[in-house]
């Protein structure tokens, strides 16, 4: 499958069914990549077709590649403002003609970097974010996904019983965007969808950077 996290998966020597980071419920790639075939076909439901991944993984990067989202209302130092901003430019340039997986997999990496200094910064009562971390902290990155899961948490509060409606193939509902009812919870479907995606798209790049330190012999 032409995807992000089925590639970068697949780049390791590790099994399918071998234990990941334990991020949410998923512990294996076999069950993160089902996890994520579920959230591209929740994304082609919220779009009326069949979406194309790799456009889908830049929108979805991009949507989260802001400064509210990953360094919230604080200042940062020029490092990291530096980082934030060859990221931004990167993310942009690869919009066009197709988003690279290998450029994808360091522009996320970079956002979990600056995210993990951001997370040191509030622990530790600071008002400006800096470059004191120079590796990911795992315990950030979950603390990132707790974030987005309580984002889907209020949406499913508020639109659970909308959205169970929508439990259709994608010919199904181009015929059922006729309804108005149908029609008005597609933007909650499409917002559903980023923050699902996004922690499949964290879980993958982070379990691949780890599984490459082990290669290269960085961790004991």
């Amino acid at each position: 499958m032409d995807e992000y996290c089925h590639f970068i998966l697949g780049q390791g020597a590790v099994l399918p069914n071998s234990l990941i980071l334990p991020f949410r419920d998923v512990k294996t790639k076999t069950m993160l990549l089902k996890d994520v075939d579920e959230n591209i076909q929740i994304a082609s439901v919220a779009y009326g077709k069949e979406i194309d991944a790799r456009m889908y993984l830049w929108e979805t990067i991009f949507r989260f590649l802001n400064p509210k989202e990953v360094y919230e209302k604080f200042m940062i130092d020029e490092t990291i403002s530096k980082l934030y901003q060859y990221t931004l430019d990167k993310a942009q340039k690869e919009k066009s003609p197709c988003p690279s997986f290998t450029a994808c997999y360091e522009i996320v990496l970079n956002m979990c970097l600056i995210y993990s200094n951001m997370v040191h910064c509030r622990e530790n009562g600071g008002n400006r974010i800096q470059a004191v971390c120079t590796e990911i902290d795992i315990q950030a990155i979950q603390t990132w996904m707790n974030k987005l899961q309580t984002e889907v948490n209020k949406i499913g509060d508020k639109h659970g019983k909308k959205i169970e409606r929508l439990n259709m193939d994608v010919s199904d509902f181009r015929i059922a965007l006729q309804i108005p009812a149908i029609l008005s919870v597609i933007p909650v479907m499409k917002e559903l969808g980023a923050y699902l995606y996004m922690m499949d798209i964290l879980s993958a790049t982070i379990t691949r950077n780890e599984e490459i330190k082990e290669e290269k012999g960085y961790v004991w």
